[in-house]
């Protein structure tokens, strides 16, 4: 993060700064005096009207700018903190968005205009049977419905029953894939 202070009551043009963080000194230490403790994060030499440009600094961190005036070690307390953005920058940013969703929308559009159609009035179906399957049983038809003895007519029959109803199922499940779709009304 990139920093600027203007202290010149505390260190006049021309003198280099450090900042060092805070957390570098016990509440013993407080407030520093002498040399700095542990290694600068950052070096900028006060300029004419007084600003030290700090850059490479961590958000939300307290420091201290320390320079040496005359020989004498002078500290000016500092925190670095992010800056909210103004009402105005978020507002340019959501036209931004709005404009760049707005230009991927017609892109998709475009490349699909004539690859996916849906039909103009989808057909509509009247279901009447609820319960839907995606599984339907290979062996459910049977081979031989003329069959002579009753009891055999009855297991045939009952066969056949089941196979229609499966049969109803999956034609119910395909209508429900079709409407979740929107190929079918």
């Amino acid at each position: 993060m990139d920093v600027t202070l203007n202290s010149s009551a505390t260190f006049p043009a021309g003198v280099e700064v450090g900042a060092y963080l805070a957390s570098n000194w016990g509440l013993q230490d407080l407030p520093p005096s002498g040399a700095p403790k542990g290694a600068s994060k950052a070096m900028a030499t006060v300029g004419a009207t007084g600003d030290i440009a700090f850059t490479g600094l961590v958000v939300n961190a307290r420091y201290f700018a320390a320079g040496q005036v005359g020989g004498v070690w002078r500290y000016v307390a500092f925190q670095t903190t992010t800056t909210q953005p103004t009402a105005a920058t978020v507002n340019t940013k959501l036209a931004e968005l709005e404009t760049a969703l707005e230009t991927a929308e017609a892109a998709i559009a475009t490349s699909l205009a004539g690859k996916v159609a849906k039909p103009s009035e989808p057909p509509v179906y009247t279901q009447t049977y609820a319960t839907a399957t995606r599984i339907h049983a290979a062996d459910a038809l049977p081979t031989n419905i003329a069959v002579t003895l009753i009891g055999e007519v009855v297991t045939q029959l009952n066969a056949t029953n089941s196979a229609v109803n499966e049969l109803k199922k999956l034609v119910n499940g395909l209508i429900d894939d079709s409407q979740a779709r929107g190929l079918a009304g």
